[in-house]
């Protein structure tokens, strides 16, 4: 929420009640859950990093959990990982202990590929899957070789995807950009 002055990280009630503040610095995004609903992991720019960071659902101190910079995290199904867009010399997706430190694997993403709008784990915990830039998503095995396109998909935009509580639908929000040129001649 920007109801601070910046970008922090709030929670409240599903009812919309008792909101509080978790983060403070206002410059604090991409928030996700664990799967045990205690912690929160998140991006900072406070220290102009971007490190990946941790706090209790109930707030107090957060912790800096990676030193580089680490977007658009997701934590595992088991709540061992965390994986997300990891930044060295390039764009890595990288798997993450749980507890911070160092990538304990490290892919290489197509150039097509973008973490942006979110990573998510397979309901198995076995791939993680992100956003292709020009169309449908890419899956990467944690156990390594060449991620590889989701098929069957519509090749149209897409932009969110989930799957069901089970993990035996895949959901997704598609749609078509439509843009227009107008060439304005003789303006006064």
């Amino acid at each position: 929420s920007t109801r601070s002055g910046g970008f922090d990280i709030w929670r409240m009630d599903a009812n919309g009640d008792h909101p509080t503040q978790l983060t403070f610095g206002k410059e604090n995004y991409q928030p996700t859950i664990s799967p045990d609903s205690l912690f929160v992991y998140y991006k900072s720019l406070v220290n102009k990093v971007g490190e990946l960071r941790r706090i209790s659902i109930d707030g107090g101190e957060s912790v800096a959990l990676t030193d580089k910079e680490t977007s658009w995290s997701c934590v595992s199904p088991d709540g061992k990982f965390i994986a997300a867009l990891y930044r060295t010399d390039k764009r890595n997706l990288a798997i993450l202990p749980i507890s911070g430190g160092q990538p304990l694997k490290l892919f290489d993403i197509p150039k097509s590929g973008t973490t942006y709008g979110g990573i998510r784990w397979t309901p198995d915990g076995k791939a993680i899957v992100y956003y292709d830039a020009n169309y449908g998503y890419w899956k990467q095995s944690i156990e390594g070789g060449e991620p590889n396109r989701i098929e069957n998909l519509p090749k149209e935009r897409l932009y969110n995807f989930a799957w069901s509580n089970d993990g035996k639908q895949f959901a997704f929000v598609r749609g078509q950009e439509i843009r227009d040129v107008v060439l304005i001649t003789d303006a006064k």
